[in-house]
């Protein structure tokens, strides 16, 4: 049974300016939230929000959290009620179908229950969701969220992440003269050579048209996708469609997804090879559900303190985990360890991703 609460608000360090073709910036507003048992046993949840940053279009994740105090209150009453006092189960199917008013609340919360039932049974997470035990090492790639980086900061970090071991990258595309996209997958690709496998993000920066024309440039000029990720808005399933029988590459999608209806219809006219999964745990399986059913990949990672390992691990149709290398690992006790271009997945009871004590005071954030 869940006997109490506690929310901290936090600023969470990016460590470093990181963005996209549609906004840039160098912290977020983090939430994590602590549900306790009665035998004391505590489940963590987190969530994050961006205020401040630069932006050319809305963002859903785009909002100013108020204060802790404010949060508390908003938690305790509107939530707490509903929650105390029944099991983590129960809690979670209650939570299914409740929509609160921030969203890092509502990843914190979901994260938080599946957190403490697999405690309370003693359990990693990924095993906890099904997982046999057995992948216990993901293959990652490198993704320095580099689109506001220059040229030659963009090569300096993608060397990085291969001197690491990773065999893998992702380089942020969409700048709206092709030609600047062109020259830094180009510089990147001389700088780390043919075997290293190269992707890229355009956070629906283009249309069909510009999708086509630009993918074939990149071709034609020697640049070897693995695949083209979030190339077209998720609503643009016709574009989606044609784009993929215009193309040679694999196409990957959709950050923007927050429930399986809109990429359902994106493996139904076969605009999709492989499943790009953010957001919460129960998202991530419904999504391997749909990987199973269409025969396709999925690809997840870049989430909280790396919390979607177990996510990979559980699910076999994962095939790679991003990883951006971000400040939010400051913040975790015992952080996910990411070795020769891998990620070790924990074996700790639930995700065993909780804060260090003295990272909730360092990062404490009491007012808005």
């Amino acid at each position: 049974m869940i006997t109490r609460f506690q929310v901290h608000r936090l600023t969470i360090p990016c460590g470093r300016v990181i963005g996209d073709c549609a906004c840039y910036y160098d912290r977020m507003t983090g939430l994590a939230l602590a549900l306790t048992d009665g035998d004391g046993r505590t489940g963590w949840g987190y969530g994050e929000v961006v205020a401040g940053g630069t932006y050319t279009r809305t963002a859903p994740w785009r909002q100013t959290l108020p204060d802790e105090e404010a949060l508390r209150l908003q938690f305790g009453a509107d939530y707490w009620p509903w929650l105390q006092g029944v099991p983590c189960a129960v809690a979670l199917n209650r939570a299914r179908v409740r929509a609160m008013r921030y969203s890092a609340f509502n990843s914190a919360l979901e994260q938080a229950l599946w957190d403490l039932q697999a405690r309370q049974h003693n359990m990693p997470l990924h095993r906890f969701l099904g997982g046999d035990g057995q992948r216990t090492r993901i293959r990652a790639y490198g993704s320095p969220l580099d689109f506001h980086l220059t040229d030659e900061e963009s090569v300096a970090a993608h060397k990085r992440f291969v001197a690491r071991g990773f065999t893998a990258l992702k380089v942020k595309v969409g700048h709206p003269d092709p030609q600047r996209d062109l020259v830094r997958l180009m510089k990147i690709r001389e700088a780390v050579g043919p075997e290293v496998e190269i992707s890229v993000d355009a956070n629906e920066g283009w249309t069909a048209d510009e999708a086509i024309q630009r993918i074939t440039l990149f071709e034609n000029h020697g640049v070897r996708l693995t695949y083209v990720e979030d190339p077209l808005p998720l609503a643009d399933v016709e574009g989606f469609a044609r784009l993929a029988k215009s193309v040679p590459v694999d196409l990957a999608g959709h950050d923007y997804a927050t429930s399986i209806t809109p990429l359902r219809r994106l493996l139904e006219v076969g605009a999709l090879r492989r499943l790009r999964v953010q957001g919460g745990l129960d998202h991530a399986l419904a999504c391997g559900a749909l990987a199973r059913e269409f025969g396709v990949t999925m690809i997840t990672g870049n989430t909280t303190f790396e919390r979607h390992i177990h996510v990979a691990s559980a699910i076999p149709a994962v095939e790679r985990i991003e990883f951006a290398d971000l400040g939010w690992n400051w913040l975790v006790a015992e952080p996910v360890v990411f070795k020769d271009g891998h990620a070790e997945v924990p074996m700790r009871p639930g995700h065993g991703l909780e804060p260090s004590a003295e990272a909730l005071v360092h990062y404490h954030l009491p007012v808005g």
